[in-house]
């Protein structure tokens, strides 16, 4: 029953053994903060199987993709794995000559020897300015031939060794995995990972040289990032299939190398996946421009979708809307959830 005096409402329910209990009231007050935000689109509460709270807050929400910015990245990390589990790629630590230079004939070696794992941890070593800024991310967008823009960088730290956040990196990640897959980043995706959670043809748009952006531009509805959250807690298992191995989904999520704390919750990453802890919980996330959020929080079983509407804003602007659906997300669900 409900109580006054700031007694709680919680429901209780068992977790390996102990009992995980759900402040409903805290929940509630998480929910309202986003909705009065005015920016926040959805926020989506998955707890084990099911979807335990959700509301959609501004019109078409529900019913139209969104561009999930750099979440796009976490997809391709689950997309490498696959390649990798089917043979398509050898494995992390293959070089990316042989993938790249039929396309861009006088590589440079060094550049060539740039390794798979070393995108995926956004330690290629190759000069570019985004986080923290200032960005160069539209410079690039808008350049004649945007593959051409990123090898033409210099080595700038030795690879493998230091985190500069880059969708110039993870851009070479889809080329990499068209070339090895022979077919387009949408492609390997609707067939791989797509399909087999029952998501139909999304649009994910490519660059000039029809390259899917591999950090960018996917555009998903919010149950489909929740499936996608879903299918990483299940350790890449989706009903009876595998869609990627256990593995992967373990050593993607794990963390990898230290960010020097480039964004709030942020101070660790794995394959395109942040690393966090807060309020003595453990979690790693997906993260998009503006708020766009995966977030997994394996030992209480939760994953929580949110995105924004961050059209028209400033940059400052947008970084505030960032930060303040994370801080609801981190200091307010999260913590509705305990023992």
């Amino acid at each position: 029953m409900r109580c006054g005096f700031g007694f709680l409402f919680l429901l209780r329910y068992r977790f390996a053994g102990r009992e995980i209990k759900i402040d409903q009231d805290r929940l509630n007050s998480a929910f309202t903060s986003a909705r009065n935000s005015g920016r926040i689109k959805c926020l989506i509460v998955s707890y084990k199987d099911n979807i335990y709270k959700s509301e959609y807050f501004l019109s078409n929400a529900q019913t139209q993709t969104q561009d999930i910015m750099s979440v796009t990245k976490s997809v391709s990390s689950l997309l490498i794995g696959i390649a990798i589990d089917k043979g398509f790629i050898p494995s992390v630590d293959v070089p990316i000559d042989s993938y790249i230079r039929p396309l861009v004939p006088d590589l440079d070696s060094a550049k060539g020897r740039i390794t798979v794992r070393q995108l995926l941890t956004m330690s290629d070593g190759l000069e570019w300015s985004q986080m923290p800024g200032p960005s160069e991310f539209m410079q690039w967008m808008t350049a004649p031939d945007r593959l051409l823009y990123i090898l033409n960088k210099q080595i700038v730290t030795v690879p493998g060794k230091t985190f500069n956040y880059s969708d110039g990196a993870a851009h070479l990640i889809s080329v990499v995995l068209s070339r090895a897959a022979n077919m387009s980043a949408k492609e390997f995706a609707q067939r791989y990972l797509f399909d087999p959670l029952g998501i139909s043809s999304r649009n994910w748009t490519a660059d000039n040289r029809g390259f899917n952006y591999g950090g960018v531009r996917l555009f998903l509805y919010p149950e489909d990032m929740v499936k996608i959250g879903m299918l990483v807690l299940k350790k890449g298992k989706w009903g009876s299939e595998q869609v990627v191995s256990e593995n992967w989904i373990n050593e993607s999520t794990s963390f990898h190398i230290a960010t020097g704390d480039v964004i709030p919750y942020g101070s660790g990453y794995g394959y395109y996946w942040w690393r966090s802890s807060a309020n003595n919980y453990n979690f790693f996330y997906g993260n998009g421009y503006g708020g766009q959020f995966i977030v997994v929080v394996p030992e209480y079983e939760l994953v929580v979708v949110g995105t924004t509407n961050w059209s028209g804003l400033n940059e400052q602007q947008t970084g505030e809307l960032w930060y303040t659906l994370m801080s609801i997300i981190v200091n307010q669900v999260m913590t509705s959830f305990h023992r």
